[in-house]
């Protein structure tokens, strides 16, 4: 009795919605419930149908982040790749769900869930960002470090920091700001050393305090 009472509910609020959030939130893959959003997106008639649609995308994306974590050979960067598509669904689905409503309140629905399971997978971000950075390849280091610090810093992770609150932030410092110093980007290369001066290696802090200094130098010369 009690399941079919939950079938009936699903039932009644899937009518609830427009046809073509209806056929969104029937996709079950990543990639074809992205594609709807991107077609039909300005057909949804409300804020609140955006961001639902935009929480089934970042539900499929986080469920496929740790399918993949889970495999026996883990592929660290496309763990990451697949980390930074589940924050960048959850920051848009944040964008939409804190909108007010017709009736001019802001009454966020999915935000809480969305920033405990973002938070949890950042982890496996800052470690794949961690392993190209190792590999010297400066470009993409500092693309994908960018795109994390993007993200940690956008409305949905910022309230609580995770930026400076991160227990790994003094890597992605020390690695990022490596990268942007080695590609002549001294400005964004101080402002990265700077997430790393208060390490607590004393090698890493060593470092990243005394090219904090250079980077500013160079910086502030228009080099």
């Amino acid at each position: 009795m009690f399941v079919l009472m939950l079938v009936a509910s699903a039932m009644t609020a899937l009518a609830a919605d427009s046809k073509a959030l209806q056929s969104i939130l029937r996709a079950d893959t990543y990639a074809e419930v992205e594609s709807l959003i991107n077609s039909q997106l300005n057909v949804l008639p409300s804020n609140q149908e955006k961001a639902k649609a935009y929480n089934h995308l970042t539900r499929l994306a986080v469920l496929t982040f740790y399918d993949e974590s889970v495999k026996r050979a883990v592929d660290k960067r496309k763990v990451m790749e697949l980390g930074l598509r589940a924050m960048r669904a959850a920051d848009l689905c944040d964008e939409y769900d804190m909108q007010p409503g017709a009736d001019g309140q802001v009454r966020p629905k999915y935000r809480d869930d969305n920033y405990i399971s973002i938070a949890l997978l950042a982890d496996a971000v800052v470690d794949g960002c961690c392993e190209i950075a190792e590999a010297k390849n400066y470009e993409q280091t500092l693309k994908y470090i960018d795109a994390f610090c993007h993200y940690a810093e956008r409305p949905l992770l910022k309230k609580k920091d995770l930026l400076k609150s991160h227990p790994k932030i003094d890597l992605i410092g020390f690695y990022g700001g490596q990268a942007a110093f080695m590609l002549n980007k001294f400005a964004r290369a101080a402002e990265l050393f700077k997430l790393a001066m208060n390490s607590g290696n004393e090698s890493v802090r060593n470092f990243a305090r005394e090219y904090y200094s250079i980077s500013l130098r160079y910086a502030q010369q228009g080099q």
